[in-house]
């Protein structure tokens, strides 16, 4: 017998929320903020204070958002990443699209990073690592983290299926450099669409701080133009 099970189940889940999502879509239509209002504002402020750090800025999507993130911090050709075998392309095709190399580790029983595999895969051309949580756990990051400052490496966080998840108290996206999350409609958090946003609280004058800093005043004049 031929069975066949959807992925999930989109059309379901707007019945159980449609009068409410259609009263917010007929109040942000009818007053013309399409793009970059201060509904977008309030969320990317919301989110900064649910994960925890300073600032957020919302992207196309999560794998943008890595992308942005590599770029910020200055990881390119020659380079090497260390991440995990078990996850979705998008986290190896960031590395690549910026020229530097995925370097894969294997998982434990959790299916996530098995960070004690780390420091063997570290080389001169090293310069971050990227875990990844799979269905809402952290890796051991007070472990990874040690890692990291003692390899002087970037700690840059794949946090797509993980908003709300922590490990020690600490949210995913609050611990390295930055995060980035995915709000595909699958995803804990769904857009009607494809979004995603980053998290960091990087200081103004570094890369990624001055890059977030320049995004969110561009955003703020722009809610507040014609």
């Amino acid at each position: 017998m031929d069975l066949s099970v959807r992925f999930w189940e989109p059309g379901k889940e707007f019945l159980r929320i449609e009068e409410e999502a259609m009263d917010t879509m007929r109040t942000v239509l009818r007053a013309g903020d399409l793009i970059m209002r201060q509904q977008m504002l309030d969320f990317e402020q919301h989110l900064a204070e649910f994960v925890g750090t300073s600032d957020a800025v919302g992207v196309s999507n999560c794998t943008d958002g890595l992308r942005l993130l590599l770029e910020a911090v200055g990881i390119g050709p020659g380079d090497e990443v260390i991440t995990v075998s078990h996850t979705f392309m998008a986290t190896m095709a960031v590395i690549h699209h910026v020229g530097a190399t995925p370097v894969l580790v294997d998982v434990t029983d959790d299916y996530n990073m098995d960070v004690d595999l780390i420091e063997r895969a570290i080389t001169k051309k090293t310069k971050a690592i990227m875990p990844v949580y799979l269905n809402g756990r952290l890796v051991r990051m007070d472990r990874l983290m040690e890692i990291a400052e003692a390899h002087n490496l970037m700690v840059l966080e794949d946090t797509a299926q993980a908003l709300g998840g922590s490990y020690m108290g600490v949210r995913g996206g609050a611990w390295g450099v930055a995060g980035a999350f995915s709000f595909y409609p699958a995803k804990l958090l769904g857009a009607y669409g494809d979004a995603g946003a980053v998290v960091t609280s990087a200081r103004p004058d570094s890369r990624v701080g001055a890059g977030t800093a320049a995004s969110t005043t561009c955003r703020r004049r722009s809610s507040t133009s014609s």
